[in-house]
């Protein structure tokens, strides 16, 4: 038990800590489940860590010392040594390490393992869980992480210079899906770490490899199978430039070259360099979709960068006359990947009817849309509005359609490169009974009555009118009229909710000019040196507005929009103005270490009620937890943690789950304040 008792000890005296003095990992910050161990193994433990102990100590010291920080830094280890006691006393089965594999220890609970270039490395990481890789690049350069999932998991990376400082950069589904495609400048021989993470619901596993990224010398875009005729019209106004079929090769200084095939504008390749493909009449870029109309023309379409390379596409007058004809019922069409083809549909009776269509090989629709398109007197296609029938069990989208009157529908591969065909289905829907719809309406008085015109989608021509009584008296109540603003007063009027006479009016005084922002006003908040903020408004009179802000001294504290920047050490004056005429002010001060959290308050996110130091649930219950550091500007993360995550699991974003009965205690923690929550699961 001495043994044990000094392994706990020299755990706590090795803790991790930050230049601004937070504790970054402690052995008392190990949860019961990944320390536990058999009884018989405590012995063995204890007597590895001493050997461990006198080399560890030896350099924790003399860092220390060489800092200055050698009373610090002794505090901190008897604090921590009294934490890791106690510990010991609640539970006789806690071990220092854990974990079934081999890894490098970079702190008391955290394990890093080695990536080396080209290798590709498996991790298994639980729900919503991370793991740490380590990179040391030989030479100079950018390097290149990707990973390699499945459908069931979803990756996500963070890369630190230091394990004791914030992620230098991040990435989640640059790659191809879902995965991370993280490329980064590195200096050679210096170790970088790598924490990948699971956002996927369940436990996952999936493969990352690192390769030093290359320069790109040349880039060539050919057409391939891609189109390019265009039609003019209301054609192809909704989707743009298609660029599926095109190939992109591009050319890199190791002598290697990657062929890519197109599916969209914007490309990312295997080393992490983007591409846009654009469009150009030459003179400037050009965006076809949405309200910019294809124009009759020649165009370019390039990779933006590289103007030199690419192919034309032509934009034309598209011929009416060429459109093939559909019926009613089923029509076996052509149709083409990626693009619309269109066809000629008139109905014999004015009616409404769903189109729809699917696969003729396989009868099914995924991948397949279709529009409906009318043409106004000019010859342009305007899309056709649809209704939904309600009177299924579900409801379907229907198309009301006139008789006699000619539409194009178009259908789209959007799926399937290789399918050349599709049943095209226009079904004349069975309707019981007229569908109403109200087209003009005339509101009752209390002493006129009125009327509501109604017109049946579906027998043309055929309408009803509905006398709305009057109401006989007035039904008077009071309702702001106008509101109150900071520049003029309001109205109160007291009106009838029937036609609308008001009997009484009453105003409202003219506000009072006020604001309430995210910092504290005529308070000062601490700023590290480089460090950004965006003040907040939370609460201004109704009318005003924020017209300025200045800084008594712009060499300290710069401020654009509310955004302040610390430049250097110091403090200055932020004043702010308002339309009104009203301001305020706050001070910024300027330091150089980070600024650290100095209270947490913890609140139900649901509810905004604070959250008491005991809660109880139910199994399968959750509760949202939301957490307000101050100061504001504090860069100290909030992480949540649970000591039995049995019976109450916590989420990164401080979701408890309820598991089952028994009693967690949740840590919600910046820095070194931290805030716990006894939960008591019935």
């Amino acid at each position: 038990m001495k043994k044990k008792h000094l392994a706990l000890i020299l755990a706590a005296a090795m803790t991790v800590t930050s230049v601004d003095a937070t504790a970054l990992v402690s052995a008392a910050d190990f949860s019961a489940e990944e320390t536990a161990v058999q009884a018989e193994e405590e012995t063995i433990a204890a007597e590895e860590t001493e050997e461990v102990a006198k080399d560890a100590s030896e350099e924790e010291v003399q860092a220390e010392a060489e800092d200055g920080e050698d009373l610090t830094a002794e505090t901190e280890i008897t604090e921590d040594a009294e934490e890791v006691t106690a510990q010991e006393e609640d539970s006789e089965d806690a071990d220092l390490f854990s974990g079934e594999e081999e890894t490098e220890a970079v702190g008391a609970d955290t394990n890093v393992s080695a990536l080396t270039l080209g290798e590709t490395k498996t991790v298994s990481i639980a729900e919503n869980g991370s793991v740490w890789l380590s990179f040391t690049p030989e030479t100079d350069g950018d390097y290149v992480f990707v990973s390699s999932n499945n459908e069931d998991s979803d990756p996500y990376a963070e890369l630190y210079e230091s394990m004791d400082e914030d992620y230098s950069d991040s990435d989640d589904d640059t790659g191809e899906g879902l995965n991370f495609l993280l490329r980064y400048s590195m200096i050679g021989k210096k170790t970088y770490y790598l924490k990948v993470s699971n956002m996927g619901d369940d436990a996952c596993s999936y493969d990352v490899t690192v390769s030093k990224a290359v320069c790109i010398s040349s880039v060539i875009l050919e057409k391939g199978t891609a189109r390019t005729i265009y039609y003019s019209g209301g054609f192809d106004d909704y989707d743009g430039i298609n660029v599926r079929g095109a190939k992109l090769t591009v050319k890199y200084d190791n002598n290697t070259s990657q062929v890519y095939d197109l599916s969209n504008t914007f490309m990312t390749d295997i080393y992490g360099n983007t591409f846009s493909i654009r469009c150009t009449d030459g003179k400037e870029d050009y965006y076809f979709g949405g309200e910019n109309a294809f124009r009759n023309g020649t165009y370019r379409v390039y990779v933006g960068g590289y103007p030199n390379s690419g192919y034309n596409i032509t934009v034309v007058t598209p011929d009416y006359s060429k459109i093939s004809n559909v019926k009613t019922g089923e029509n076996t069409v052509g149709i083409k990947y990626g693009e619309y083809v269109w066809y000629k549909y008139v109905p014999e009776d004015t009616s409404c009817y769903y189109i729809s269509a699917f696969y003729s090989a396989d009868n099914t629709g995924y991948g397949i849309s279709t529009i409906v398109k009318t043409i106004t007197g000019d010859g342009k296609l305007v899309s056709h509005s649809y209704w939904l029938d309600g009177n299924n069990s579900f409801e379907e989208t229907g198309y009301q359609l006139l008789k006699g009157k000619t539409y194009l529908i178009g259908v789209n591969n959007d799926e399937v490169s290789k399918q050349t065909t599709a049943t095209l289905g226009i079904i004349r829907a069975e309707l019981t009974g007229c569908k109403w719809k109200t087209t003009s309406t005339k509101n009752a008085t209390c002493g006129t009555a009125g009327q509501k015109v109604e017109a049946c989608s579906t027998h043309a021509g055929e309408t009803r009118t509905t006398v709305i009584p009057a109401a006989g008296k007035h039904t008077y109540s009071w309702k702001v009229t106008k509101p109150a603003t900071v520049f003029a007063a309001g109205v109160n009027s007291n009106v009838c909710s029937v036609c609308g006479k008001v009997a009484a009016t009453k105003a409202i005084a003219k506000l009072s000019p006020k604001l309430t922002m995210s910092v504290a006003a005529k308070k000062t908040v601490p700023l590290k040196v480089k460090q950004s903020y965006a003040v907040k408004t939370v609460d201004i009179a109704n009318g005003d507005k924020i017209v300025s802000w200045t800084s008594s001294n712009k060499k300290v504290v710069t401020v654009k929009n509310g955004k302040i920047t610390g430049k250097k050490k110091g403090t200055a004056k932020i004043t702010v103005k308002l339309a009104s005429g009203y301001t305020t002010w706050f001070k910024v001060k300027v330091q150089a270490p980070v600024v650290k959290t100095t209270s947490l308050k913890v609140t139900d996110k649901a509810t905004g009620a604070k959250v008491g130091k005991k809660v109880t649930l139910s199994r399968k219950a959750k509760l949202s937890l939301s957490t307000v550091v101050a100061p504001v500007t504090s860069k100290q993360k909030v992480t949540y943690s649970t000591s039995n995550k049995k019976v109450a699991a916590v989420s990164s974003k401080g979701v408890i789950t309820a598991k089952k009965k028994g009693t967690a205690t949740i840590t919600v923690k910046s820095g070194s304040k931290s805030v716990k929550i006894k939960v008591k699961v019935k």
